[in-house]
């Protein structure tokens, strides 16, 4: 038996409607995923499976958090992500290619996998930059040790020291 075989929906012989089901995950379902931005984490995931003829409508909607080390300070800071993904799984005899949300799979196919789609939907909505808003939380998650050695001196003792940061691109001649 699979280790994410809890995931594994019998899609042969399912009649047409619509199914709800409900997975609650943690670092262990990251760990099945190689090159994943995501290794520690919970989520709870409420999907919508709507089977129709020849197509699954999938609503993937999550609620959870992600570990991940600061882009700011490196402290592992947790990075709360909430979604709500659509997949279209479409049955062709002859697999197409992929499109943005449309999947292809095999007329034959017995078992749908959802942990592919859970797995991408969470991270389709990782934010670029992981950091929080230090400021507002007193810088409580931050190691003070990387901050002090961040500190930047401010625009106004750049000015009192005659340092302008524009001046080198006014000086150029564009035209």
């Amino acid at each position: 038996m699979s280790a994410l075989s809890e995931y594994v929906i019998p899609y042969l012989g399912l009649a047409n409607g619509t199914y709800e089901y409900f997975f609650e995950l943690d670092n262990s379902f990251f760990k099945h995923f190689e090159k994943s931005e995501v290794n520690k984490g919970n989520f709870d995931i409420n999907i919508t499976f709507e089977k129709q003829d020849r197509m699954v409508v999938l609503m993937i909607q999550g609620k959870g958090y992600t570990k991940a080390d600061c882009d700011r300070c490196l402290s592992e800071i947790e990075i709360p992500i909430v979604f709500d993904d659509r997949v279209i799984l479409k049955m062709e005899d002859i697999p197409t290619v992929q499109e943005d949300e449309v999947y292809y799979l095999d007329a034959q196919t017995s078992h749908i996998d959802l942990s592919p789609y859970i797995h991408e939907s969470i991270h389709l909505y990782l934010p670029m930059k992981k950091i929080r808003d230090c400021e507002s939380e007193d810088y409580v998650y931050c190691d003070q040790e990387v901050l002090k050695n961040l500190d930047h001196s401010t625009e106004e003792e750049n000015k009192s020291q005659g340092y302008d940061p524009w001046d080198a691109l006014r000086k150029l001649n564009l035209e």
